[in-house]
């Protein structure tokens, strides 16, 4: 995520992807970050969700890995059910 002058990201290019990879040019300079903050508000909002849903779940006698496994095979199913409870928080 980038933003600032085509031509001069244009020209620069490589150094950049050198280190962070593929980049995605999002407009004038500060779009980048502007993206980055909008980007983290999506997924914390969302583990804030599963985390709250969670506390929901244990205090109806559900298991937090159950809730989890069916959030998977469902729609509420995301990178956070999927990647960050079973790797960071049900292990």
């Amino acid at each position: 995520m980038i933003g600032g002058d085509p031509d001069v990201l244009d020209r620069s290019r490589p150094v950049p992807e050198a280190c962070a990879g593929k980049l995605s040019h999002l407009g004038p300079s500060g779009a980048g970050h502007t993206m980055k903050v909008v980007h983290n508000l999506i997924t914390h909002t969302n583990f804030l969700a599963c985390s709250g849903a969670g506390h929901l779940a244990e205090a109806a006698g559900i298991d937090l890995s159950d809730m989890i496994r069916l959030f998977n095979a469902g729609n509420a199913r995301s990178f956070i059910s999927e990647r960050r409870f079973p790797d960071h928080i049900l292990s």
